[in-house]
C-alpha cells in the first residue's frame, strides 16, 4: 500500500474525476442489477398473462436500462482514459529523467534493450491497474 502512495501526489489533482468514475461505475453496475428484476417481472407477469402490451412497456424499460448503463461505462471510460494516459506520460518522463542521471555503469549491467523494455512493460501495467483495476477493486466488494 505504500508504494501506491507514493502516485497520491500525482492522483491528488484529478482525484475528483477518480472520484466520478468510481461512481460511475458502481451507477453501471448497480443499473445491470435492474435488467433480471424486469426480465423476471416480464415472465411473471405479461408473458404469462399473454399481455403482449405489457411486455411492451418492459422490453423498452430494459432497453433503456442498458443504455443508461451503456451511457455511464462510456462517461467512466472517457474520463478515466484521457486521466491515466496523461499519468503514464508524467512517469515515463520521470522514469526517463532518472535513467538519465544514473551512472553509466549502472546502464552496462543491462542487456541493450532490457531496461527500456521492462519499464515501459511496468508502466503500462501501472496504467491500466490506474483505469481499471483499481476503481473495480473498490466496487467489487458492495
Amino acid at each position: 500500500m505504500r508504494d501506491l502512495l507514493r502516485f497520491w501526489p500525482d492522483i491528488r489533482p484529478r482525484a475528483w474525476r477518480y472520484a466520478v468514475s468510481i461512481l460511475l461505475a458502481l451507477f453501471s453496475t448497480g443499473v445491470g442489477l435492474l435488467i433480471p428484476v424486469l426480465t423476471g417481472r416480464a415472465v411473471d407477469g405479461p408473458i404469462a398473462e399473454h399481455d403482449y402490451r405489457g411486455l411492451v412497456v418492459i422490453v423498452l424499460l430494459v432497453v433503456a436500462v442498458g443504455f443508461a448503463e451503456s451511457l455511464a461505462q462510456l462517461i467512466r471510460r472517457m474520463l478515466t482514459a484521457g486521466m491515466t494516459a496523461d499519468w503514464e506520460v508524467l512517469w515515463r518522463r520521470r522514469l526517463f529523467s532518472h535513467l538519465q542521471h544514473l551512472d553509466i555503469a549502472h546502464h552496462d549491467e543491462w542487456d541493450s534493450g532490457q531496461m527500456l523494455s521492462r519499464a515501459t512493460n511496468d508502466l503500462t501495467q501501472l496504467r491500466r491497474f490506474t483505469a481499471f483495476g483499481l476503481p473495480f477493486l473498490v466496487i467489487t466488494p458492495c
